[in-house]
C-alpha cells in the first residue's frame, strides 16, 4: 500500500521512508516477542541471534543493490538489533508471568 501511495506521489518521500522504518521496527519487535514467548530461557540471546540474522540479511541486500553503507544505515541496523533483543526479552518475561 505504501508503494502505491508513493508511486502516485500521495506521500512525501520523508514520510514514506519514516513509515517504512517504523513498519520494519514494529515487525521485528513483534517477531522477536513471539520468539521470546516460545523460548524456555535466555530470551536476550535468542533476540541477539534473531537480530543479527536480520541485520546480516539487510547488509547483504544493501551490498547487492550497490548502495553505500552509511552511518545512518549502521544506526538503523543497531536499532533493529536492540529492538530484537528487547522484544525477545519482553516475550520471555511475559510468558513467565502468564504461567
Amino acid at each position: 500500500i505504501l508503494n502505491i501511495l508513493n508511486y502516485f506521489d500521495l506521500l512525501n518521500t520523508s514520510i514514506y521512508k519514516g513509515l517504512l522504518v517504523s513498519f520494519m521496527i514494529i515487525s521485528v519487535f513483534i517477531s522477536s516477542l513471539k520468539l521470546g514467548n516460545k523460548t524456555e530461557k535466555n530470551g536476550y540471546l535468542n533476540g541477539i541471534i534473531f537480530g543479527v540474522i536480520i541485520v546480516i540479511t539487510l547488509i547483504i541486500l544493501t551490498l547487492i543493490t550497490k548502495e553505500k553503507i552509511s552511518i545512518s544505515s549502521i544506526i538503523y541496523y543497531l536499532i533493529i538489533l536492540i529492538t530484537s533483543i528487547i522484544g525477545s526479552t519482553i516475550g520471555i518475561n511475559k510468558k513467565r508471568t502468564n504461567t
